[in-house]
Order: C-alpha cells, then sequence, then structure tokens
C-alpha cells in the first residue's frame, strides 16, 4: 500500500524541466561529454551487428540519440510526453532517427527479450519501487544482453551527514543549470520520500542486480571528497556506472 503515490508528482515535475533538461543535453550532445560517453559505449556496442537499444527514462533524449548516432535501432522510453517531444526533435535536429515509447519505466508493456543493450541514466534514484523495475528491465532484454545504469547519490544528503556537509562544504550552485524557473522544491519533497534516497549506492544495485541473476560486469565510481571538522579527507560516492549482462 502507498506504492506509485508520488507517480503523477514525479510526472508533472519534470513535465516542467523538459525545456530546461533538454538545453542541457544538446549541449551535451555539442561537447566533450559526448565523445566520452561513445568512448564508453563503443566497448559494449559490437561493430558488424545492428543492435536493439532501450533509453529507459531517456529525458530529452541524450543517450537514445547518441546510441542511434553509433548506428543502433535505438527505442526511446519516457513516461513524459513533454520529454519525448523535446527527444524526437532533438534528434531531427541531429538527423537521427529515434523509436518513442510512452510508458512507466516499473511497468514497460515491451515484450520479453526484445533488447540488446538496456541503458538508463539518472532514472533509477527516481523510482518509488526501483527492484521491480530492474526485474522488467531484465525482462526485456535478451540472455546475452546487457544493461548499463548510470547513476548517482543524488540526494543522499536528506538523510546522511557526511553528503550534507560535502554539500555545504563545497557547495552545488551550479548543478541544477538550466531550471528555467522551476522550483527544485517539489522534486526534493518526492526525493525524501524515494526509498534510494536512503541507500549509499550502488552497493544496493549491486546487491539487488546480483540476487535477480545477472553477471555485473564493471562497475566505475565517481568520488567526491572534503575535508571534515578533524580536517581529515572523507571520500563519498557521486555517481557510478554499472555493466551487467543477462
Amino acid at each position: 500500500e502507498g506504492k506509485m503515490n508520488h507517480l503523477n508528482e514525479i510526472k508533472s515535475y519534470w513535465s516542467k524541466r523538459a525545456e530546461g533538461y533538454s538545453i542541457s543535453n544538446r549541449e551535451s550532445l555539442k561537447s566533450d561529454e559526448k565523445q566520452q560517453y561513445e568512448e564508453f559505449f563503443k566497448k559494449y556496442i559490437p561493430t558488424n551487428k545492428k543492435l536493439k537499444t532501450i533509453d529507459m527514462g531517456c529525458g530529452p533524449g541524450f543517450l537514445a540519440i547518441l546510441l542511434a548516432n553509433m548506428g543502433c535501432d535505438s527505442f526511446a522510453f519516457d513516461c513524459t510526453e513533454n520529454m519525448l517531444l523535446k527527444a524526437e526533435e532533438n534528434a531531427r535536429d541531429l538527423g537521427v532517427n529515434l523509436n518513442i515509447i510512452q510508458g512507466d519505466a516499473q511497468n514497460p508493456k515491451i515484450e520479453d527479450n526484445t533488447f540488446d543493450l538496456l541503458v538508463s541514466r539518472n532514472l533509477i534514484w527516481n523510482l518509488e519501487d526501483p527492484e521491480k523495475a530492474y526485474k522488467e528491465w531484465i525482462r526485456i532484454v535478451k540472455p546475452g544482453g546487457k544493461i548499463i545504469i548510470l547513476d548517482g547519490n543524488h540526494y543522499c544528503y536528506l538523510f546522511d551527514e557526511r553528503y550534507m556537509e560535502e554539500r555545504k562544504i563545497n557547495g552545488h550552485a551550479n548543478e541544477l543549470k538550466n531550471i528555467m524557473g522551476v522550483s527544485p522544491e517539489e522534486i526534493n519533497r518526492i526525493a525524501y520520500d524515494l526509498p534510494l534516497s536512503k541507500k549509499i549506492r550502488p552497493e544496493w544495485d549491486k546487491s539487488i542486480l546480483t540476487s535477480l541473476g545477472v553477471k555485473i560486469i564493471d562497475i566505475d565510481i565517481n568520488e567526491i571528497s572534503y575535508k571534515n571538522k578533524k580536517n581529515e579527507d572523507v571520500r563519498l560516492i557521486k555517481d557510478f556506472k554499472i555493466v551487467c549482462e543477462i
């Protein structure tokens, strides 16, 4: 009981953020970041085969467009119509084709064993039932296929003093650029109720994915550090990439 009570609020918030988030995505697609992602994905995309890929929670399409650009048959999945409209527009501007699917990432109406590769960036933290999402994602990926999760400990500071201290010391004024007047209060309030705000990841993901029977091939962790009151270096996991094989 009480599950999914935020889905409409989450959709509404990201609907409003679509415009600004799209600007950030466009900036990323023109920057070094694009090449860094391409280098990373090249390791997992064979050149001799056209992979069928899906970007879960694609937002304005950054990864979906990147994969289309790399020659994949690229599907873009999101719960928000505004985000998907932006993804289509951004893909058109860059001359690539996306297959658009609107739905709930925790309950995708997609047949078993459909995709060779599923990618997702900064979505799992935002879900009310991330474990169900992982089960479903495994179901829709072909045996031998891969799932690549890129996410971070975005809201740990609400429950973990070290993350709160790091924020105060390092300052994060720049993290919500292109917010276009949308108040972050709403998502902060929702994040307080989301299960993963209380977990330090990717440890959680690793144990869930392993328990669901997938093989973890690679985990790449990006840390942040700060000096605490005793002048000790405290290192925290900021974001991460997990690559698994079904």
